[in-house]
């Protein structure tokens, strides 16, 4: 039986985020301006990430490590981004860019919904308390 202490999924802060970018490409040096919406990704999604990123990284094992790690961001970014502008979908969700900092950009807001929503469902981390009252 569930802890009457058990969040339930209407009591989580919300699954979606709404972020604004606009950067200029590191290569082409070409402004890439748009609103986003990312979805915390759900057991399939993250499936489905894993296994777009097996096929792009194709087993080899001597792929560099930043191209690794590129088919990382698209490969998740594809399938959590529920909304974006017409020149990222144009370039298959990123990965026919030039410019790696433009897909960097986008990852990285991910990452930082992702950090806030665990900081409100878990609260902060032992370290920020630490620092907090240092």
């Amino acid at each position: 039986m569930a802890n009457k202490s058990d969040k339930t999924i209407s009591s989580l802060p919300s699954m979606e985020h709404t972020f604004h970018i606009s950067v200029v490409g590191e290569d082409t040096k070409q402004m890439y301006k748009g609103d986003f919406t990312y979805r915390k990704p759900t057991l399939g999604d993250r499936a489905k990430s894993q296994v777009m990123r097996t096929r792009l990284d194709g087993d080899l094992e001597n792929l560099d490590p930043n191209i690794q790690a590129f088919h990382s961001m698209v490969s998740i970014l594809r399938h959590t981004l529920v909304k974006s502008p017409s020149w990222w979908i144009e370039s298959d969700y990123g990965y026919e860019l030039h410019d790696l900092n433009v897909v960097s950009e986008v990852y990285k807001e991910t990452l930082r919904f992702e950090k806030e929503w665990a900081d409100k469902v878990y609260g902060k981390d032992e370290e920020d308390k630490k620092d907090k009252s240092a």
